[in-house]
Formats: structure tokens, sequence, C-alpha cells
């Protein structure tokens, strides 16, 4: 059977033309991380760290935030393995810290230096993370291996010292130990609310949001699976490229479907935040969390179950829910006051 392509079928020659001739559609913030020393000049009072991996998951929680506090903070990307906080320190009045899966194991280095090195008021906001015991069970701190413990007291740590802290499910509260924690969806949500009103309800598409983790085996076999059902589907890795930006994705792929199937949260919190309901294949805790927590979706375990359930459960059948924005507003007006709070850097 032969799958509708994205309508973006760029081949190498065309996506050199982009690259060279074309201005570049990807979204893209003042990061001082791609600066040279020199060349960093705070331009806000308020510095956001996040993670600038073009894969657009990291991008809308940014965006989310920027149009909840009414300005664009400068930003700092996670995974820059020399941060100067010596610079941010004296340059910023308070750190903002989200969103995204800030909290996944690759973080660990940024988080316990964070704790010893950055002195600023912080806020985490709108972070996540996979790590832990799956819902209901109890965490047990003694069981983990020693770097991981360090790990888990960071950012405990961190917490006690935030301002504000705000994450995404009560799985990351309880494993990370946060204090004062406040939970509501990703800033995503409000994001996409501007495109909401071009959801096309009467479409028949459906949609599969995959991640460049997903290997060329698994989806080819979602792509099967879904393809023996709806023959009109259409496929976007959920990755910005310059011929092809984050505002472009959200477009021409997910406003015309009427289900979303997904191995990765950001594609769920998307479908979630447009109102359209969701296939959920879990690749941890994260997804199944966030899931239990808002709905709007269904899970399955596998792959092999996906082709059964969609046969089982048209897309109309799966319970919908208001889309839970209002605990979202609620963190970024306080948020926003905190930042009002401080002492503007004049630049």
């Amino acid at each position: 059977m032969l799958f509708k392509k994205r309508r973006y079928n760029v081949t190498g020659l065309k996506r050199f033309l982009y690259k060279s001739l074309v201005k570049d559609k990807r979204c893209n913030f003042y990061d001082l991380s791609r600066l040279n020393k020199k060349a960093r000049i705070p331009q806000s009072s308020i510095l956001n760290i996040y993670d600038r991996d073009d894969n657009i998951g990291n991008f809308l929680p940014v965006l989310g935030i920027r149009k909840m506090l009414g300005f664009a903070p400068d930003t700092w990307d996670i995974h820059d393995p020399d941060i100067d906080f010596d610079f941010i320190n004296n340059n910023y009045q308070g750190v903002i810290i989200g969103g995204a899966g800030l909290l996944c194991p690759p973080f660990k280095d940024f988080w316990v230096k964070y704790s010893q090195q950055c002195h600023l008021p912080t806020v985490i906001w709108g972070v996540g993370s996979g790590l832990g015991a799956g819902i209901g069970e109890k965490i047990n701190l003694e069981s983990q291996d020693s770097e991981t413990r360090e790990y888990i007291e960071a950012v405990s740590e961190i917490s006690r010292k935030c301002d504000l802290v705000n994450v995404r499910d009560q799985l990351t509260a309880d494993f990370f130990k946060l204090h004062n924690v406040h939970i509501a969806a990703c800033p995503t949500v409000v994001y996409m609310q501007e495109f909401r009103q071009y959801v096309n309800s009467n479409s028949s598409r459906v949609l599969y949001s995959s991640h460049h983790f997903d290997s060329q085996d698994e989806i080819r076999k979602i792509k099967e699976s879904v393809s023996n059902i709806y023959q009109n589907f259409y496929f976007t890795e959920n990755v910005q490229h310059p011929y092809l930006g984050l505002d472009e994705i959200i477009e021409n792929y997910y406003v015309d479907s009427s289900l979303v199937v997904t191995t990765r949260l950001h594609g769920a919190i998307m479908a979630y935040g447009l109102g359209i309901p969701y296939v959920g294949i879990t690749r941890g805790e994260k997804i199944r969390s966030f899931c239990n927590e808002y709905g709007n979706g269904i899970l399955i375990e596998n792959i092999s179950q996906l082709q059964s359930i969609l046969s089982d459960t048209p897309f109309s059948q799966i319970p919908m829910q208001p889309i839970a924005i209002e605990p979202v507003l609620d963190f970024g007006s306080r948020v926003k006051q905190w930042s009002s709070s401080l002492t503007t850097v004049t630049v």
C-alpha cells in the first residue's frame, strides 16, 4: 500500500537551495550559548534556560511562556557544557528553567552545576521527566545509584530555593521531591490556542507524529497499522527545518487532523492543546502520566496493539474533556508578577 507523504517532499538539492537562498523558517531565539563571549549582550533582565534541539516540542513551551509573560527573555541552551554562570549571575535578575523535558537524565550535570553556581532568583516552569517508578508506586530514593541520588538532591535543593515551581505531572514532583510545587499542563497548550480556530472538526485525516528516536522499523510498522484503517493520513517527524517552520508544521499537519497517533509526549501535548484526541504508544512514564492526569487520549503499550485499537475505537468515541488551561494561565500570571518585581537590568 502506498503511503501519503507529508506535503513537503524536499530533495537534497531543494534542501540545499532553501538553506542557501531562502530565509530560514525555523523558530530561533536570542540564544547566548551560540555567541562567543565578546558578543554576549543581555537584552532582557530574565534568562530562560531551554533545550534548543530542533524538535518543535522544545520550542513550543518557550513560546507559550513568552505569550504569558508578554515579553521575550534571553535564552541559553541547556546542552551547553560550558554555561557561563558568572556571566548569568552578573547580568540577569532572574532565571526561568523550562519548559519541556529538562529533567531527563542527559541534563543531570546541568542541575548539579546550577545548584552550586547560580545564585539568582529562579523559577522552574513546565518541566517533566520520564524518570521514576510507575504511577502510584512509592519512590525509594535509597534504591537509586549515588549519581542519581546526587541529581535528585540537587533538583530538590534548587526547588527549595525557587520562588516558583511548576511541573507537568505528579510523577515528576514525587521523584524529585519538589517543594511547594504547582502542577499544570505544559505551557505549550497556551501557544496552541492560536491555532484552535483552524482545527477542522470534520476532517477524516489521521496524523502520525513521530520522533527522531523512533527506528525506521517502528515508523514502518506504525504507518502500516494506521494505513490499514485510515487511508487519509499524514506523517510528521515534528522537527523544524530551514524550509519548514514550527508554525507550518502545526498548520499543515495538526489542525486538519481528527486523530493524532504519537510515540512521544510532545505529540500528545500538541493534540491536547488543540482539542484533538490522540492515541499514545508508550515509551515510558512521561506520556502515561500526562494521559492519566489530563485525559483526551488513550494509551497502548506496543505497536502490535495499534491496528486493533484504531479499528475498535474510532476517534469519535475517545472521551474528551475541556482543556485544563486555567491552571497553566494561573501559574503564568504568578511568574509575570515575579518577573515584574525584579529590578530591570539596564542594557
